[in-house]
């Protein structure tokens, strides 16, 4: 097969490396440099409702090895989740977002489907934009 390039795969995030029995959720960026960052979710538990931090593993050869995980974001027992980063077309820095949410709706009777909703329509409104 001429003219065409082999595909090579590699593990980034693996459970119980890192300091984190769960990774879930991960996004790539390419710096300028060429430099691969790899963003997820670092999590205590398996649940979607626990401590997860947000975590970053840096590779400088096109993703053949990978760095040690590095702590990007921390809320302590709560739930980061989500993580998105992008690289700024004009000054090439790298720009992870958080997205934060509040909401009066009163006495609520099951919290974690509110929780859920309101995720959801966030992520939803955000990624149209």
């Amino acid at each position: 097969m001429t003219g065409q390039t082999e595909l090579s795969y590699s593990t980034v995030f693996e459970a119980h490396q890192d300091g984190y029995p769960c990774c879930r959720i991960p996004s790539l960026v390419v710096s300028r440099e060429g430099t691969l960052l790899a963003f997820c979710e670092g999590r205590q538990s398996r649940s979607d409702h626990a401590q997860h931090d947000i975590i970053v593993k840096r590779s400088q050869d096109g993703g053949r090895s990978w760095g040690s995980a590095t702590g990007v974001a921390s809320e302590g027992a709560d739930s980061l989740n989500d993580p998105s980063a992008g690289v700024e077309q004009r000054t090439g820095n790298i720009v992870a977002t958080r997205l934060y949410g509040a909401l009066d709706a009163g006495q609520i009777i099951n919290p974690a489907l509110v929780e859920n909703q309101i995720i959801g329509q966030m992520i939803q409104a955000t990624s149209r934009t």
